[in-house]
């Protein structure tokens, strides 16, 4: 297998830090309209209003930013296989201390924060709290998207099917002899398999893990081809890539305000593949130089993203409890003020005290990882 470039150190890269904040960003925004809506402008069994339907399949639509974060995860994980094979080095007792060193040193912390959000509210609300023990153990297990996650936890979902990726992946190189293009065929092969046998069959979760992964091994392939299709990709073409991740957010917007089934609404995920995979190519257009002030806000985006994903439910949940239900209700104004006082204590927490936190996980495993490499 060849090695592929090394995007850590390449302008490209701050885009891409760019971008991942950008997306984290927005899912908060989608949850934090969905909560926001439900609490002031929805009521009970009632329809909402068509406006209050199109924010919610808009704006509301947070999940469309996640197969963003798929492709993202593709592109990088197949960057770090590939250098630990060109150098000789791969292990699969490495790779799986930097996966897990990875993840779940934030993920327990969110755990934790949701845990801590659900007793609170429940306080607040006067009703009784049991620990959600089940949910617990499951989310522990990387299970939550079978089981369930404990509440205000539910982003936490996709981080199932990102650990089934991680895994599959460098198992489907080894199966194909480090022959990336076969692994990659492998990859559609067994993915859009799966979702075209286990759906008729009624298992909804493991087909849309089906139809999920081949958006994951767009930025697999990606990263493969880096170098021809960020050279193909020219400014006026990386302009037509945001246009096409636009499309794609319709085309799921749509989905969500048709009510279609979970099927056709999983296999339309994929309309946001073209879009995203431009975009990512063309990150070098964000044209950000090192040493420059929007260099530093790329590295403060990174650093925010994951964070922001797994402490922002948690967060918004308590701050939206925590504020008077009265005097909120029933005006488009109100809601607007809701969304703001729900929002900013969270993104304000996440952006000052998240990010170091991150930043300070990010470097104990680095030296854990040089110690778990000589041990």
């Amino acid at each position: 297998m060849a090695s592929t470039p090394d995007l850590r150190e390449s302008q490209a890269a701050a885009g891409i830090d760019l971008l991942r904040g950008f997306a984290a960003l927005m899912v908060f925004i989608g949850h934090g309209v969905e909560v926001t809506l439900n609490a002031t402008l929805i009521h009970g069994d009632e329809p909402p209003s068509a406006s209050v339907q199109l924010l919610l399949s808009t704006l509301g639509s947070g999940g469309y930013w996640v197969w963003g974060f798929f492709i993202i995860s593709g592109l990088c994980i197949h960057q770090s296989i590939s250098r630990s094979h060109a150098r000789g080095s791969f292990s699969w007792q490495e790779y799986s201390a930097a996966r897990l060193s990875r993840i779940y040193p934030m993920y327990l912390i969110g755990l934790a924060f949701a845990l801590i959000a659900a007793l609170l509210i429940a306080l607040r609300l006067g009703r009784s709290w049991q620990f959600p023990q089940a949910e617990f153990f499951g989310n522990l297990l990387m299970t939550q998207y079978y089981t369930k996650p404990v509440p205000f936890f539910g982003p936490s979902w996709s981080l199932t099917c990102e650990m089934l990726y991680y895994f599959l992946w460098p198992l489907l190189l080894v199966l194909a002899r480090w022959q990336v293009m076969k692994a990659l065929a492998l990859g559609l092969l067994l993915s859009a398999g799966s979702a075209l046998l286990l759906f008729p069959a009624g298992s909804d979760i493991t087909a849309s893990i089906g139809v999920y992964g081949l958006i994951w091994l767009a930025g697999a392939g990606l990263a493969v081809h880096w170098e021809k299709l960020s050279a193909a990709v020219t400014r006026p073409f990386w302009h037509l890539g945001w246009l096409l991740l636009i499309l794609g957010w319709a085309v799921v917007s749509w989905s969500t305000r048709a009510g279609l089934a979970f099927e056709p609404s999983a296999w339309l995920t994929l309309s946001s593949i073209p879009g995203w995979v431009i975009v990512l190519a063309g990150a070098r257009h964000f044209q950000i130089t090192p040493g420059c002030r929007m260099a530093r806000w790329a590295v403060w985006a990174g650093l925010f993203s994951y964070p922001c994903y797994i402490l922002h439910r948690p967060l918004l949940a308590l701050c939206s409890a925590m504020l008077p239900t009265a005097m909120f209700q029933d005006s488009w104004l109100g809601a607007g003020v809701r969304f703001i006082a729900a929002m900013l204590p969270g993104l304000t927490f996440i952006g000052l005290i998240g990010v170091r936190w991150e930043s300070a996980l990010i470097h104990w495993r680095r030296g854990w990882l040089k110690r778990f490499h000589h041990a």
